[in-house]
């Protein structure tokens, strides 16, 4: 059984946290786990949900898969559900949880206001650096 303690660890370990760009102004929040074992993301998405993908073979590594929570709603479920029990990525989680409001994501229409376009985009840079941050501080450790 999948617990929230071990997803997290998980999380921890094999995801990522980041906020997708295209057409502009659409901005799409999205966990994802990636891992060459398929069985593990199936239970996790049996338990939590989220979407398997397939990616590519390389011919010089086992085939990948990725199950990602993509959207607002979804990313923002569980994210909730695991932010407890996170330790290396809680302040990426935190920050994003606080900054990623209703103001700021709003409808993914296609007209939206400069002050929302800046505030999105300035979320993306800041969730970026600090994933940069966290990277470097654990190859210095």
């Amino acid at each position: 059984m999948i617990t929230p303690e071990w997803l997290a660890g998980f999380f921890d370990g094999e995801g990522c946290l980041t906020i997708a760009r295209s057409r502009g102004t659409h901005f799409t929040p999205q966990a994802v786990l990636t891992n060459t074992d398929l069985r593990v993301l199936k239970l996790i998405q049996e338990a939590f949900g989220g979407t398997l993908h397939a990616r590519g073979n390389p011919k010089r590594w086992n085939e990948a898969y990725t199950l990602v929570f993509s959207g607002t709603p979804e990313t923002r479920r569980f994210l909730e559900i695991i932010r407890p029990f996170l330790v290396l990525k809680k302040d990426e989680v935190e920050f994003f949880l606080a900054a990623w409001t209703n103001e700021v994501n709003g409808k993914q229409a296609r007209r939206v206001t400069p002050d929302v376009l800046e505030a999105r985009e300035r979320i993306k840079q800041e969730l970026s650096a600090m994933k940069l941050r966290n990277n470097i501080s654990q190859n210095i450790n």
